[in-house]
């Protein structure tokens, strides 16, 4: 399921896209996905407005945004059942946008014991997920 190459490019990019995505209608609170409030009169009425201004280039950036926080619950659920509470908090840290040396100063350890760490924890998740 989880390919070691491919989840450490997640990783260490997961909050630049995140940054990039509009999700039009939908918030992330928290590191959850959140509807945003709708007024019930407004749920099955879509207003001409709406229709001329909907791009479909928009569109697919939204749905490519939900595909990748799905991702991401995904990671963060099969990590919760594998990863120590101290590899957790790693790779929080780092899905957060957070350097290997950022990460390091916060614990007192090295850019390298990070990286080593990150590898570490990288490798328990594929292995438990083959």
């Amino acid at each position: 399921m989880y390919e070691f190459n491919e989840l450490r490019h997640f990783i260490k990019t997961f909050h630049k896209v995140v940054e990039d995505i509009k999700l039009t209608g939908f918030s992330i609170v928290d590191g959850e996905l959140v509807s945003n409030d709708i007024d019930d009169d407004d749920f099955f009425n879509i207003s001409d407005e709406y229709q001329e201004h909907v791009n479909i280039k928009e569109v697919e950036a939204e749905s490519k945004g939900i595909e990748y926080y799905n991702q991401y619950r995904q990671l963060i659920d099969d990590a919760e059942k594998v990863l120590t509470d101290r590899e957790l908090w790693i790779l929080f840290e780092r899905l957060d946008g957070k350097s290997q040396e950022e990460v390091g100063k916060m614990v007192n350890l090295s850019r390298e014991r990070i990286r080593q760490l990150e590898v570490q924890l990288i490798k328990k998740i594929c292995k438990a997920y083959r």
